[in-house]
């Protein structure tokens, strides 16, 4: 009979031997399987931890690490400082958001590049068939002002291949956005104002503050020009105005004209030369470059937007 107890205790005791050689080996192995994982840090990972989920683990929670593994956030700072995920995030989103409105046009022929809109004036550069360049202005339709490579010269319109004008994009900004954008990039402005004209959204937005300081004053749907007659892109800022023109050139005239570059212009719808309304759309690019208003805000920014008033269009 105390064989069989020998013999019984011995199987017991064995089995227990196993039991506990399993129970480490699977210790080991989670540990293991944490060590190897960012989120933990290796000094402060025990079996217990190895135990608890990251909901029930503060220390854990408190690290480092686990912010750099895990997804960013789908939110953004706009307030103009840099914010938990640094500037580049805010570069990111709002490269994405608001995109330049460039209008690239394909060479037909080999030709030269002018110094003036002329084929007597000085050459700059040979321009191959096939070349892209930037068209940047016009000249009666007639001339284009590019930008070739590192240089900007002339281009007749008969070598020139300019595509037609892309869909308006509709997604309109909301104020976060606006004045975000605005104050991210710290546009300046000699006066209280800031004028951003939008080509891409086809709308004018005017700003009330200073820099990294402006507040949305007004939103105003506008027409630019198509690609073949472009508005301007680039920094400007208000010079002179007027209460009406009529051009014999393109039959048409408007009211309220206030000067940003040159022959550009803010004005009120086309008009003819009774002053009554012959093109009354807005949203579209058709125009010959200037920025078309409705009477009533092209009204308002004659009125008040003073002289020396940043005009940023993209």
């Amino acid at each position: 009979m105390l064989k069989k107890y020998k013999s019984l205790i011995t199987i017991v005791l064995a089995a227990l031997i196993c039991c506990v050689i399993i129970f480490n080996s699977n210790e080991v192995v989670m540990d293991d399987s944490l060590n190897n994982t960012s989120v933990y840090d290796k000094e402060k990972t025990t079996t217990g931890n190895a135990n608890k989920s990251l909901e029930d683990d503060e220390d854990i929670h408190n690290q480092n690490h686990i912010t750099m593994d895990m997804p960013k956030p789908a939110y953004r700072v706009i307030d103009n400082s840099e914010g938990i995920y640094g500037k580049e995030n805010l570069e990111v989103y709002y490269a994405s958001l608001v995109k330049p409105h460039i209008v690239m046009a394909e060479v037909q022929s080999d030709t030269k590049l002018y110094s003036q809109p002329s084929s007597g004036a000085e050459k700059l550069a040979d321009v191959s068939v096939g070349e892209k360049v930037e068209i940047l202005q016009d000249k009666t339709a007639k001339w284009y002002l590019v930008k070739f490579k590192d240089m900007e010269g002339w281009l007749p319109y008969s070598v020139l291949n300019i595509p037609p004008d892309s869909p308006v994009n509709t997604k309109l900004l909301n104020r976060e956005d606006l004045e975000g954008f605005a104050n991210y990039n710290e546009f300046e402005s000699e006066t209280e104002y800031f004028i951003w004209v939008d080509i891409d959204r086809q709308h004018t937005y005017v700003f009330k503050g200073s820099k990294d300081n402006w507040k949305i004053e007004r939103v105003m749907p506008c027409a630019t020009g198509c690609n073949k007659s472009p508005t301007t892109r680039g920094l400007f800022s208000i010079a002179d105005r007027g209460e009406w023109f009529y051009a014999d050139q393109f039959q048409s005239g408007a009211k309220n004209w206030v000067r940003f570059n040159g022959t550009y212009l803010f004005h009120s719808v086309a008009m003819d030369r009774h002053k009554n309304v012959k093109e009354p759309e807005l949203g579209e690019r058709i125009t010959s470059g200037c920025v078309r208003l409705s009477v009533e805000d092209s009204r308002w920014i004659y009125e008040n937007m003073p002289e020396g008033t940043a005009v940023w269009v993209n």
